[in-house]
């Protein structure tokens, strides 16, 4: 969800006709993406410097303790998946991403560049879902379809009869 509210920003103001005339309210929307993820006084406490984008960016994406940022978020996963079998797959996919947002350089990315980023940042998201959705879900929710409840309980589903209003 973070790197949507980042992209969103981003993507904002990109397309704003006027972009110099949004110049000196530049701080005051990237405060309110911080304030949108509840991280203005952790953003100020950690970096001790003004807020604007490219700071911002960093922090939200970055931050190995801010619990709403993605590699905080990520560093979590991988916490989780190291427990699970059968992980490597996503364990590699998860690293990659930490790496690839460690490796970024948020000053020198225009909005442009920030969009295509969070772009392949959200595709590998959603990619490690599917994965994770396939490892763990999909084998098992096939097992749950052919699933028969034995005779004694479909009896008694049989005559109970839900009606309007009553449970």
């Amino acid at each position: 969800m973070t790197s949507r509210i980042v992209d969103v920003r981003a993507a904002a103001m990109m397309v704003t006709v006027n972009a110099e005339e949004l110049r000196p309210f530049e701080t005051v929307l990237w405060m309110s993406v911080l304030r949108s993820l509840s991280g203005y006084q952790m953003y100020r406490l950690k970096t001790r410097e003004r807020v604007y984008g490219a700071g911002v960016v960093r922090f939200l994406l970055t931050d190995e303790q801010f619990p709403r940022a993605c590699v905080c978020c990520l560093r979590r996963a991988e916490e989780v998946l190291h427990r699970l079998r059968h992980s490597e797959p996503l364990l590699r996919r998860v690293a990659r991403m930490r790496r690839a947002l460690h490796g970024t350089s948020f000053e020198t990315l225009d909005q442009a560049g920030l969009h295509e980023f969070i772009d392949r940042l959200q595709l590998s998201l959603a990619r490690t879902n599917d994965e994770l959705a396939r490892i763990y879900f999909v084998g098992h929710s096939a097992a749950l379809a052919t699933f028969t409840p034995p005779p004694a309980f479909q009896n008694q589903n049989q005559n109970k009869h839900i009606t309007a209003g009553k449970i």
